[in-house]
């Protein structure tokens, strides 16, 4: 399902390879944002946990809405799945460039200690 915020604030939140929860974000509805796109392109595991920080409301399209919806109107489905990719492509990019900050950092931090050790 996708959700958007009406009303409140939510966390996103995933967890670290040890199983410790985490912050990724902190979303406001007066950032006229979602959550949950994922969920209308396919049907995986969710990547990730939300939380209500406070008291919230949401619209909430389901992903059999969104199918029915491209039957019915594939000109207002295709111009909602365009956007949706336009997004997730971004965030993909966005996620690429951190994980190379985060590689270079790693290496830094190698060549300073010295190498690895065998």
């Amino acid at each position: 399902m996708l959700y958007v915020i009406k009303s409140g604030t939510v966390e996103i939140v995933k967890k670290t390879m040890q199983g410790d929860p985490y912050t990724v974000t902190e979303l406001r509805a007066d950032m006229n944002i979602f959550f949950g796109e994922m969920a209308l392109l396919d049907s995986d595991k969710r990547s990730a946990s939300v939380t209500c920080k406070t008291d919230c409301d949401f619209y909430v399209l389901k992903r059999e809405d969104f199918l029915k919806l491209g039957e019915i109107n594939s000109r207002a489905s295709l111009a909602i799945t365009r956007e949706l990719c336009r997004i997730l492509c971004r965030r993909l990019r966005k996620m690429n460039s951190d994980v190379i900050t985060l590689f270079d950092a790693l290496v830094g931090e190698v060549e300073e200690s010295g190498g690895i050790a065998e």
